[in-house]
């Protein structure tokens, strides 16, 4: 439901990210994203810019940085976090309310035995979540895809600013 739940599409791809899937867009005659294949061609759609921004930036993840994890490697329980907030996703023609965080998440294990957790902030704010660190060791937070890892400080906890439209990977031992 696109009036009431604009955000419905990023929630979807945030989703299928953390997910390990590749993303599926349906696309209009002039290129426009939709929202789905049975949407009437004039309905209001997604922010364009928005769902552009967050394809790319999570495809980068998936094409580089995050390879080992989220193509070849396996899915195991994530780590808790604290932070978001929740969003409400109405389906039609139904009307059921499905709660979203404002931040997703999937903890992943390469074939090498290395651990990695990603963060997907689908809005278009600032969001900062924190992670209960007493778990890890090595921490190392990777803020876009071909970037450099910065070692984190072994506190009891780890406050991560994630930026508009992007996902921060966080890779540790235990």
């Amino acid at each position: 439901d696109m009036e009431n739940s604009p955000l419905n599409m990023m929630q979807r791809l945030a989703l299928a990210f953390v997910s390990g899937d590749m993303f599926t867009v349906i696309l209009r005659g002039n290129g426009d994203m939709i929202e789905s294949w049975n949407s009437n061609w004039d309905a209001k759609i997604p922010n364009q810019e928005y769902m552009k921004s967050l394809i790319k930036n999570l495809n980068e993840w998936r094409k580089t940085g995050g390879l080992d994890y989220l193509v070849t490697g396996r899915m195991i329980k994530p780590l808790e976090f604290e932070g978001t907030s929740e969003i409400p996703m109405l389906t039609k023609p139904t009307g059921l309310h499905i709660n979203f965080p404002s931040v997703l998440s999937s903890n992943w294990e390469s074939q090498k035995g290395q651990n990695a957790q990603f963060f997907v902030n689908y809005l278009p704010d600032v969001q900062e979540i924190t992670i209960d660190m007493s778990m890890m060791k090595e921490v190392k937070i990777q803020e876009d895809a071909a970037g450099n890892s910065v070692a984190a400080k072994t506190d009891k906890e780890l406050k991560i600013k994630l930026q508009p439209l992007s996902a921060v990977m966080v890779t540790y031992s235990k």
